[in-house]
């Protein structure tokens, strides 16, 4: 309970009038005191009842402009007048078609770009590939022309021997056939035995220049032509695969590049 203190009756204000006469330069004041009886009631415990009805208009201390970032259409309203919001509270909605719809296209152009990054990055994995085999090729082709001049010096060295064996040979068979010739003239051989030799210094001459042409085809170029074209060809396989892939590694900073935009104008879009 609550100690109340009662007065009872009606308190009236102190009613002061002033009057102002003016006359003949002479100025009256005339004041009226009225005195409203009160009465004083007993100290008791009680409740404290009663309402006072006040008319007026509520102002808060401080207001805030929402102001949103875009412009729009309001679907959707979610307080009234008087609500208690916080930071974070959604209080309204506006129409967002056009901006969904725009972060579905910069979603699609984002995967369009990553596809393009992946493929680049496929066709800078085939291109390595392309410069390894070119390379594997190349050094084959550069086995094989090492291994064919070995042995042309080898068969050169070896075609040596035999022309001198050949030029022993057949100056071997020039002086029998000339033995023999001083014989036949004489009579002391057979006409048989005349012409063996005479076919032996030929078969011999024929020998010699076989071996003297196989030595001057050894030395030649020629017959490593072949070999060398490959070596060649394989040389600008590897330049070309060389290239494609210095192509492919700029077609992936493109595509990164790419990628990199459109993650931008996206996150630009699911701003808005």
């Amino acid at each position: 309970m609550e100690k109340i203190f009662s007065l009872k009756g009606l308190v009236s204000s102190v009613v002061v009038a002033g009057i102002l006469v003016g006359c003949s330069n002479t100025e009256e004041v005339f004041q009226e005191v009225r005195e409203t009886p009160v009465e004083v009631g007993e100290v008791r415990f009680g409740n404290l009842d009663g309402t006072n009805q006040i008319t007026g208009t509520i102002v808060s201390e401080n207001e805030v402009n929402v102001v949103p970032k875009a412009g729009g259409e309001l679907v959707e309203l979610n307080v009234q007048r008087g609500d208690v919001v916080k930071r974070g509270d959604v209080i309204a909605r506006i129409d967002d078609s056009d901006e969904r719809n725009a972060v579905e296209q910069e979603q699609a152009r984002l995967r369009q770009a990553q596809t393009a990054l992946q493929r680049a990055e496929t066709g800078r994995s085939s291109a390595q590939g392309s410069v390894t085999q070119a390379e594997a090729s190349l050094r084959q082709a550069e086995a094989q022309l090492q291994e064919a001049r070995e042995q042309r010096n080898n068969n050169i060295s070896n075609m040596d021997l035999d022309i001198r064996n050949a030029e022993l040979a057949f100056e071997e068979s020039k002086k029998n056939l000339e033995r023999m010739k001083v014989l036949y003239d004489d009579g002391l051989i057979s006409t048989q035995q005349y012409e063996d030799a005479v076919n032996a210094e030929s078969r011999a001459k024929i020998a010699l220049d076989q071996v003297k042409l196989a030595e001057s085809q050894a030395r030649s170029e020629v017959s490593l032509a072949s070999i060398q074209a490959s070596v060649d060809s394989a040389r600008v396989g590897v330049q070309t695969s060389q290239s494609a892939v210095r192509e492919a590694e700029i077609g992936i900073r493109e595509a990164e590049s790419g990628v990199e935009q459109a993650e931008l104008a996206l996150e630009q879009a699911q701003k808005r």
